[in-house]
């Protein structure tokens, strides 16, 4: 939206129904011309958005986030701390987990899952605080530097069930994941873009993935093909590993899907959520470009789903101007008790579920645009 330029009706509903899927207030500011004057197109545009808010609101006022997993933001105010945080965000959302990010002050204990991304190397009190969740049955996720210490010369973190060799010399390296792990993905040995470090999983650990090296580096009196050498041979190192409950990566598995998108990245983290997330707020079917948050609201659960398209239409902008429906949505709501009725809101359509150990399961006919699951 500038003079002479008209925001997209699709880009508005999207940011404005973001926002209260999130929980969060909308203000939409004009860009009032010098004379003054209002542009009556503007805020017919405006109105229709806003009317759509309106019939939603009796869900959203004094609505309360629920979450599962906590990612702790380190205290690194760099590019790099801050693109891990990045990668963590982008892959929650796709993989439509429900998060907070946290620091050192938070109680940990409100997270059945902790994720240390990339970068969050830690002090003596978070390190003390850490353990202690651990011990009351809490999981982890940690990967690349987190839990070193802050000159990043060895783990502070014990639990994490792994040994520090050394920085990895090969970039890219390899990685080969065992046939349990691995599951439906293909069996190759898989570039991984960026540094890394060598760890060796400490005795009773279980290892999930082993590390591979290419044959050399590729530099200028070493070439081959166009950008790294293939393969070789594994090391002696192991990439990730697992220690009861917590899990340790050696890769940036966060930065590197935020810089390169590429998909094993976070089909990894989805791999080792599944193993340590026992009972997630949601289950579904939905892709990768919905959006889904849980909220709760005096005896309702609302589940606000999402799903506009994005696109890199032009050399500078990214665009929403589509709302591609979804049919035949299947969820599982993890419910404390049985529900009396689930609808939809704000069409108010009644759904079928079944409740059976702890969940509630519906299927939503379809979604254009936004919508809520409202279970009462």
């Amino acid at each position: 939206g500038d003079f002479g330029s008209l925001r997209n009706l699709e880009a508005l509903e999207y940011e404005c129904f973001r926002m209260i899927m999130n929980g969060s207030k909308i203000c939409i500011g004009d860009q009032m011309h010098p004379r003054g004057a209002l542009d009556k197109d503007v805020y017919k545009r405006i109105g229709q958005v806003y009317a759509h808010i309106e019939e939603r609101e009796p869900w959203c006022v004094a609505s309360k986030k629920q979450a599962d997993i906590g990612i702790f933001m380190t205290n690194e105010p760099t590019k790099k701390g801050l693109t891990a945080h990045e990668g963590a965000l982008r892959m929650m959302l796709e993989l439509h987990h429900q998060f907070d990010f946290i620091d050192c002050t938070d109680d940990l204990n409100k997270y059945q899952l902790i994720i240390l991304p990339d970068n969050a190397k830690v002090d003596a009190a978070m390190e003390e605080k850490l353990s202690a969740y651990l011990k009351q049955g809490g999981k982890l996720i940690a990967s690349y530097l987190s839990g070193f210490d802050q000159e990043v010369s060895d783990f502070v973190m014990k639990e994490l069930g792994v040994e520090y060799v050394e920085p990895n010399p090969y970039k890219p390296s390899y990685i080969v994941l065992e046939d349990a792990f691995r599951g439906d993905l293909p069996a190759l040995e898989y570039a991984m873009y960026q540094e890394s470090v060598c760890v060796k999983g400490k005795p009773g650990s279980e290892i999930l993935a082993k590390e591979g090296r290419p044959y050399f580096n590729r530099t200028y009196d070493r070439f081959c093909s166009h950008r790294h050498f293939p393969f070789e041979c594994l090391t002696e190192n192991d990439s990730i590993v697992r220690n009861g409950n917590v899990i340790y990566l050696a890769n940036q598995v966060f930065s590197e899907y935020i810089e390169l998108g590429v998909r094993l990245n976070r089909d990894i983290v989805e791999k080792c959520i599944d193993l340590l997330l026992d009972k997630p707020l949601l289950r579904s079917n939905l892709p990768a470009s919905a959006e889904v948050t849980y909220r709760t609201q005096k005896d309702r659960t609302i589940v606000h789903l999402l799903h506009y398209i994005a696109e890199k239409k032009s050399r500078r902008m990214t665009v929403v101007d589509t709302k591609l429906p979804i049919i035949d949505i299947q969820m599982q709501i993890r419910c404390e008790k049985a529900p009396q009725r689930v609808y939809l809101a704000p069409t108010m359509e009644e759904l079928d579920f079944e409740y059976k150990e702890g969940y509630v399961s519906v299927t939503i006919p379809k979604l254009i645009g936004h919508g809520m699951v409202v279970i009462e």
